[in-house]
């Protein structure tokens, strides 16, 4: 599996996983689970779906293939969350076009209007503040950062790039 299997893998990876019983049901589904699997390093103990070195044209690709899931996904169950969750890989590596694409996508299928909790995953290293406006504006109230530890030698150990300083 390389780059250019990315758009089928955005089908196959579980972009979305209904929380509810099989397709036809009047299930409503309160969750939702988006997954970004980009990566700038594989973390060795990671065991999720992840993309190193994903370049722009592979982020656009993999967001039209998210967003035609959603869609899709959309149509077939009653989608009505209450809490979002996107993770990954390291969601904040999407690109910013691709985050509001993703986010106007949401809320055009009225996905946003219950949600109590929109949580996005982040490394300190990868956020800036330009991301964290449009998130905020996108509707995302929860920032999870990715501080395994605030020891230098335990994140060298666990092959995290930030430091804890980047953290506080």
């Amino acid at each position: 599996m390389g780059l250019a299997d990315l758009p089928s893998l955005a089908l196959q990876a579980s972009s979305i996983k209904p929380m509810g019983p099989h397709q036809g049901s009047s299930q409503i589904v309160e969750g939702l689970y988006l997954h970004l699997p980009f990566c700038f390093h594989k973390c060795h103990y990671c065991d999720f779906y992840s993309v190193v070195g994903a370049g722009e044209v592979d982020q656009e690709q993999f967001t039209d293939a998210l967003l035609s899931q959603i869609a899709h996904t959309a149509a077939l169950w009653e989608l009505r969350p209450r809490t979002i969750f996107v993770g990954g890989g390291t969601p904040t590596l999407l690109a910013g076009g691709c985050w509001g694409r993703l986010l106007t996508c949401l809320r055009r299928l009225g996905l946003l209007e219950q949600v109590v909790e929109f949580t996005v995953e982040a490394n300190p290293e990868t956020v800036d503040l330009d991301l964290i406006k449009l998130l905020r504006e996108g509707g995302v109230n929860r920032v999870s950062i990715g501080a395994q530890s605030f020891q230098v030698p335990l994140l060298a150990t666990l092959e995290r790039h930030h430091q804890p300083a980047s953290v506080a």
